[in-house]
């Protein structure tokens, strides 16, 4: 009997330490980096209704979340996420993912931006695109393109400024948003290119439950022609960049080299791309 007793208060002990208390969460929690672990999250926000997930590439998902038992169940707009749910004194435990905290919420607006989501072939995750130069979103908001450099919208000028000076893998990450056409991306191409970028990694669609993410590798050249007329309508001063000769058309490229010709007229026509071996290449 009294070892039946014994057995029943360590149950109730252990019960008790399982249950988590939705105030104990609120608050800023940080990732405490750990090798080899599966994860694509910097930071989580937790306050009383709701979870805002922030990932390497400052990628935000928001969403209503339950706790059940030792489980979360966080609902965010095309996926759902459950995780395994332990606390300590400084740390909450997401399976088998440390964040540290709770630091106070600075009360930052953290926006959501929908992607184009076109699936690719070419997966990703998230640690191993944030080993290049930077990142940043590409956005179309009231007719006008604007890029993102983590929760700022800069120039493009601003965004090479801000990039370090040592990285991993030489490159960008443009994660493309939603409501931009092939004339957006060439007026993007223009600018990348007055900017020397010989290339960028186009993330087009992401995903909080396995973290892979969508990418496309492409090539930003461009018309000499296109370009000189880019200039003078955007009146941009002239400064050291590659210059191809006037003769260089696109035309006389394609009678030279005879290269593979690829029409896209819709969203459905970039599978076309993952037919072809395209290589990152940036300045």
């Amino acid at each position: 009997m009294k070892n039946f007793i014994f057995l029943l208060i360590l149950a109730t002990i252990f019960s008790c330490s399982k249950k988590i208390d939705k105030k104990d969460l609120l608050g800023v929690w940080y990732y405490d980096f750990k090798e080899n672990d599966n994860n694509n999250l910097s930071h989580i926000i937790i306050k009383n209704d709701s979870v805002t997930l922030i990932d390497y590439l400052y990628v935000v998902k928001k969403g209503p979340y339950v706790i059940k038992n030792d489980t979360i169940t966080i609902n965010l707009k095309n996926e759902i996420l459950r995780k395994k749910i332990n606390i300590t004194d400084t740390s909450i435990i997401l399976n088998s993912t440390s964040f540290i905290g709770p630091y106070e919420d600075d009360n930052i607006k953290h926006k959501e931006y929908n992607l184009v989501s076109f699936n690719s072939e070419r997966k990703l995750t998230a640690e191993e695109l944030s080993e290049y130069q930077g990142s940043f979103f590409l956005l179309k908001e009231n007719d006008s393109i604007k890029i993102k450099r983590w929760n700022k919208f800069v120039s493009f000028e601003e965004y090479i400024d801000s990039t370090p000076i040592h990285f991993e893998k030489i490159g960008h990450i443009a994660l493309l948003g939603e409501n931009f056409t092939l004339n957006d991306i060439k007026t993007v191409f223009f600018e990348m290119y007055y900017y020397n970028f010989g290339g960028i990694c186009l993330v087009t669609k992401t995903n909080f439950h396995n973290y892979k993410y969508d990418v496309y590798y492409i090539r930003t050249d461009v018309w000499q022609i296109e370009v000189d007329k880019y200039l003078k309508n955007n009146k941009k001063e002239k400064r050291e960049m590659v210059i191809f000769p006037e003769a260089f058309s696109r035309e006389k490229f394609i009678s030279l080299n005879n290269p593979f010709l690829l029409k896209i007229k819709s969203k459905n026509d970039f599978t076309k791309l993952e037919k072809r071996d395209c290589k990152l290449n940036s300045v």
